[in-house]
């Protein structure tokens, strides 16, 4: 059996070392110093302020010099300025004293000291004191004693240490000399001069991790003058810094570039400041950038230089201000030449204010959504280009207004921008931007993309293009950046007749314009598109222009002799297509332009048409077979043309009801050539089968052709049925005089007969549907066959 010893047992110098076991930990946790005095002449990033007290060299723990209280004739008071620790935890003082520290009379029987803190701007509360006794001298490293003979016995730990409660949110501390029976409340200097206090190496230290970074500006506006931040450190890169309404200065990046994690702005009275990013310097933010301005007063926010060599990079950017309209939360760059990435979503809140107008206008580079909830004023944009980077899809959203831009350029990598808001644009559209795809912009009827009259467009390419209508104002010659999908498939105005706030429509469709609207056509037209229209419309006014539509080498359906193509206007009250006619065929490297003869009044559909049965502009499944052949099916298939082809799958059924898919092919996607194809099924059944294609466009929607029967004899099978019309022909390699019966799936007599030489027909039209089971046999041989009929 083994006892428990009796804790009362164990000795006191094994409760000591449990006693260190459990208090170490305790002290191992970090601590960072946020201010500190050790009363050098060189004056700390972190320095503590401090009044009174006399800095000396007599005796000294670090460096050259110390702080005296105490002698006779000087200072009886050290005082530490109040400092602002809001929001840090673990926040401890620490000091280190000594009396003399070398020969000579310390402090007297009747002398001491007292240490005082203020927190939170309450009254001033002792946290320890030390008294004398008899001359008693220590140094830095001992613990001073005090006069058990007279009962005042008040000792000091050195270092002397003291942990601030928890909701501490300002500290002063103050040390100061007493004379009396006891340390007292009073401060008063000692009556000697070779007596007195001295002080070293005051610090006080925080848990918080990772320190905030708060700049006070308290010395001027340089970012990278540690006096000018709370806790004397300038951030880097890991650090989350604040500006807000306790700056006394501006702040300003202009001495080396600036990095942090994340950078929030605000103010919640009246003070007000900026940031500035002046030319040639860089502010990089791994994380988001926030501009709130909550309470009344003037606008705050952050400007890059004007000289417009200075950038800045973020995660995300928003901009918060007071009320509606009043632009009181700010981000400012007027020039172009500065760099501006902001990596994620730009948001401009109520209040909020995003300035990129000026005499070149600013560059705003961004791979995100962009989002404008306060109003169309809040987004200044005359002569800044938007650039739409990165590979993220993204979007541009507002509170119900148009969004207007400068320009906008497309360079994305991935994706594509979506408007879930109208814009305009006043300069230029530049589509396919820098790298490929570039990225298309997808519009609607009521989140239309709008062109001022001045706007121009260009780069526009299959994988760059406005997916949806594009509308232009003035009287420009314009040619609409327009498509669907990963087709570009433009159309132009020229000769437009009317005044600079009117407006076309344009939006294009790969869909038969025949099925979509009709077949009538005039006479002098064979055929129009089966594949693809535009609606071409006025928007605002009555403008009059020539339209001219793009033919393509390889979307158009097919176009092979030009001089017979023409320009063909629906006609919705006459339900007919109108011929416009061709004023000249033109070819481009992708294919070409087809414009209408004369300027045109009328607008709605337009697609593309011909005079005769050339051009033939639909798409053909030319034919799809399949046969035995050796031991295997090999299936084949034509195509005079494709159109949104993704594939092709083979599908085989052994009951001509229920078919599975046996293989797959890629399709051309886009072709107006013929095309063959082919797949082979290396393990066909035996006996008939049934065989047909499934063509499968990139959007998924399916077309199946026309059934092909089959039959397979396996090795070491003599007969072959073959479908002739609505009966089949039968073969097989038994003597020419033999006989067969025909039975039904219950083993019924159905049909009989002589073999006439090697083969035979049995007549399908009066068979009924369902399996039957073939049986031919001569004198030495029987073979029989299964199928459905």
């Amino acid at each position: 059996m083994h006892r428990i010893p009796n804790a009362l047992s164990v000795p006191p110098s094994k409760w000591t070392f449990l006693a260190v076991l459990l208090i170490v930990p305790l002290l191992l946790q970090a601590q960072t110093t946020i201010f500190y005095q050790g009363f050098e002449s060189t004056v700390p990033c972190n320095n503590w302020g401090y009044t009174g007290g006399v800095v000396n060299s007599e005796t000294v723990r670090t460096g050259a010099s110390s702080n005296r209280v105490g002698r006779s004739g000087e200072s009886n008071s050290l005082v530490f300025n109040t400092v602002d620790v809001t929001g840090l935890a673990g926040l401890q003082l620490r000091f280190y004293h000594a009396v003399r520290g070398g020969s000579g009379p310390g402090m007297d029987t009747d002398e001491g000291a007292v240490v005082q803190v203020r927190i939170n701007g309450g009254a001033w509360t002792t946290i320890d004191a030390v008294s004398g006794y008899g001359d008693y001298n220590w140094n830095w490293t001992s613990t001073s004693g005090g006069n058990p003979g007279n009962g005042c016995l008040y000792t000091m730990p050195n270092p002397m240490s003291y942990t601030f409660p928890a909701g501490t949110n300002t500290i002063a501390l103050r040390i100061f000399s007493t004379r009396g029976s006891c340390p007292a409340g009073t401060a008063l200097a000692y009556n000697r001069t070779d007596e007195g206090l001295f002080i070293d190496d005051v610090s006080l230290t925080t848990t918080t991790t990772p320190l905030p970074f708060i700049w006070t500006g308290a010395t001027d506006t340089d970012w990278h003058k540690c006096s000018n931040w709370r806790y004397g450190v300038v951030p880097g890169a890991t650090s989350d810094v604040t500006i807000d309404q306790t700056a006394v200065n501006d702040c300003e990046v202009y001495s080396a570039n600036a990095s942090c994690a994340s950078l929030f702005l605000g103010s919640t009275n009246a003070n007000t400041w900026e940031l500035t990013i002046r030319s040639g310097r860089q502010l990089n933010v791994t994380n988001a950038v926030d501009v709130v301005r909550s309470g009344s007063g003037g606008a705050i926010g952050i400007t890059l230089g004007t000289a417009g060599t200075g950038g800045i990079s973020c995660g995300a950017l928003s901009l918060t201000g007071s009320a509606a309209g009043n632009k009181t939360a700010f981000f400012r760059n007027e020039v172009g030449t500065n760099g501006m990435l902001i990596r994620g979503d730009v948001n401009i809140q109520t209040g909020g204010y995003l300035d990129l107008s000026g005499a070149a206008g600013g560059i705003m580079q961004i791979q995100g959504d962009l989002r404008n909830f306060d109003g169309e004023a809040a987004f200044e944009e005359l002569s800044s280009l938007t650039w739409f980077s990165g590979g993220a899809a993204q979007a541009i959203t507002t509170g119900g207004h148009e969004e207007r831009f400068g320009s906008i350029r497309m360079g994305k990598s991935a994706n594509d921008l979506t408007l879930n808001a109208p814009i305009g644009i006043r300069a230029a559209l530049i589509l396919n931007y820098s790298v490929t795809p570039g990225g298309r912009i997808f519009s609607s009827t009521t989140n239309l993309l709008s062109m001022e009259a001045a706007a121009t467009v260009s780069g526009a390419t299959d994988l760059s293009h406005v997916d949806g209508p594009v509308r232009k104002f003035g009287t420009a010659n314009f040619t609409y950046p327009i498509g669907k999908g990963s087709i570009y498939r433009p159309a132009q105005l020229t000769a437009v007749a009317g005044a600079s706030t009117d407006a076309f429509v344009a939006e294009y469709f790969p869909a038969s314009a025949r099925t979509t609207f009709g077949t009538m056509a005039e006479p002098t037209l064979h055929h129009v598109s089966d594949c693809e229209y535009w609606m071409i419309e006025r928007s605002v006014g009555t403008p009059n222009a020539r339209v001219a539509l793009s033919w393509h080498n390889t979307v158009s359906c097919g176009v092979d002799v030009l001089p017979e193509l023409r320009v063909a206007w629906w006609d919705t009250p006459g339900t007919i297509w109108r011929d416009r006619g061709n004023n000249g065929t033109t070819t481009t490297a992708w294919g070409g332009w087809v414009p209408s003869t004369a300027v045109q009044s009328q607008f709605g559909a337009w697609t593309l048409s011909s005079t005769t049965a050339n051009n033939p502009l639909p798409i053909e499944l030319l034919f799809f077979d399949a046969q035995a052949v050796d031991d295997r099916v090999r299936c084949t298939w034509t195509t005079l043309s494709e159109r949104d082809n993704d594939h092709f799958l083979v599908e085989r059924s052994g009951d001509g009801s229920t078919f599975h898919s046996i293989g797959r092919v890629g399709g051309a996607g886009y072709s107006w050539s013929q095309l063959n194809y082919e797949l082979i099924d290396p393990w066909p059944l035996t006996g008939i089968s049934y065989y047909r294609l499934r063509q499968v466009d990139l959007d998924g929607s399916a077309t199946v052709s026309q059934t092909v029967a089959v039959h397979f004899t396996a090795v070491g099978q003599e007969l072959l049925l073959l479908p002739v019309g609505t009966g089949y022909e039968v073969r097989h390699a038994l003597s020419e005089d033999a006989s067969y019966e025909l039975l039904d799936a219950a083993g019924r007599l159905v049909q009989s007969g002589t073999s006439e030489g090697s083969r035979f027909i049995i007549p399908g039209d009066r068979l009924a549907s369902g399996v039957h089971i073939l049986l031919v046999h001569d004198r030495e041989r029987r073979d029989h066959v299964r199928f459905v009929h």
